[in-house]
């Protein structure tokens, strides 16, 4: 992850939120906090933090790229609906960064869930009982 932000070309921030610290919607918060070294208070609610997430002008960036490692974990202790406020989160900012306005041009925004080989189907199941609708990586969906 780190090659890319050291790559010549666009800036571009990576940071890895662990999946597997983040059973509960509390914990992905704290996570939240520490990866992105936000420079206040990360308010501790979906709204808020769909907000902060997209407003990172303390990372100068033409692009940022939101990883969950070993998602499989990631919220498992919340009720499905959680996956999909954090979906909403991710799509918030993905839109906010897409528009320009007057102090900038559209910056990218991506968000990656990691799941291994054998995690993945049980992590599919999770997303399905959410009614997300995440497309896995072409590479995955060749080997089928």
């Amino acid at each position: 992850m780190w090659q890319v932000e050291q790559a010549s070309g666009p800036k571009v921030v990576v940071r890895a939120v662990r999946g597997w610290k983040c059973p509960t919607a509390a914990h992905f918060f704290t996570e939240v906090g520490a990866a992105w070294q936000f420079p206040h208070s990360l308010p501790e609610d979906w709204e808020g933090f769909a907000d902060d997430l997209s407003r990172l002008g303390w990372w100068p960036a033409d692009a940022y790229l939101f990883v969950v490692t070993r998602a499989v974990k990631f919220l498992e202790d919340e009720p499905a609906s959680a996956l999909k406020q954090f979906q909403d989160a991710m799509q918030h900012a993905y839109d906010r960064f897409a528009r320009s306005n007057r102090w900038r041009g559209p910056k990218g925004f991506r968000a990656i869930l990691q799941a291994t080989a054998e995690t993945g189907p049980l992590f599919r199941t999770r997303l399905k009982a959410a009614r997300l609708n995440i497309d896995a990586p072409a590479a995955i969906k060749k080997k089928r």
